[in-house]
């Protein structure tokens, strides 16, 4: 049982960590000059928002390679 809780917590906090990560790239794409990002990398996260892939049309595999869900990913990863 105890295995199952922190299974299911680190999947709570992974969660919580790659949304986070869409909150700080909203917040970089709507004032840049706020942050230290990588102008590409703004540019790259503002077009993909404007351009966001969801499953229900686009696919699982669009969806899951966006760039904006990659980088969520990948934070989420090492902060948990």
């Amino acid at each position: 049982m105890r295995i199952c809780l922190r299974m299911q917590d680190k999947q709570i906090m992974d969660t919580m960590a790659h949304e986070m990560r869409h909150g700080y790239q909203h917040a970089v794409v709507e004032n840049p000059d706020a942050f230290q990002v990588d102008p590409g990398t703004v540019t790259e996260w503002r077009n993909n928002i404007q351009n966001y892939k969801r499953i229900e049309t686009d696919g699982f595999k669009a969806y899951r390679d966006q760039p904006i869900e990659r980088d969520a990913r990948k934070f989420a990863g090492w902060v948990v």
